[in-house]
């Protein structure tokens, strides 16, 4: 919003305040992702056998 109100003087204050939100929007919504899709366990069957016990 700062950002949209340093801008907004200058020439295509507006077009340039719309791409920086639609930058954060995308950035905000990915990186959530990325994270959870880090942390999470993968398929892969010897993560499983070494959890049972079972090495």
């Amino acid at each position: 919003m700062i950002y949209c109100v340093v801008v907004a003087d200058t020439a295509d204050g507006g077009f340039r305040g719309a791409m920086m939100l639609s930058a954060l929007l995308v950035t905000g919504t990915t990186i959530p992702t990325i994270v959870l899709g880090w942390s999470l366990p993968d398929d892969d069957p010897e993560d499983f056998a070494e959890g049972m016990g079972n090495a």
